[in-house]
């Protein structure tokens, strides 16, 4: 829908301008494997990993992989 789209990109380009938000990155990746794509999803965690090492990037990461299993 429109309203998750909007979020989509609005979580985008929070996580561009700023790296280490862990919850705008954490949002991004569970909306981007929503619609399938995995690839975004893991490229959000590691991206914020990197700039801000993060318990909730680990669970994220774990809950994550289930669902691509």
């Amino acid at each position: 829908n429109k309203e998750t789209e909007m979020a989509f990109i609005l979580l985008g380009q929070a996580r561009k301008a700023e790296p280490s938000f862990v919850p705008a990155a954490v949002a991004f990746a569970k909306l981007a494997a929503r619609r399938g794509d995995k690839a975004q999803a893991l490229s959000a965690l590691e991206a914020a990993w990197k700039a801000a090492p993060h318990p909730l990037l680990t669970e994220t990461l774990r809950e994550l992989s289930a669902e691509f299993t």
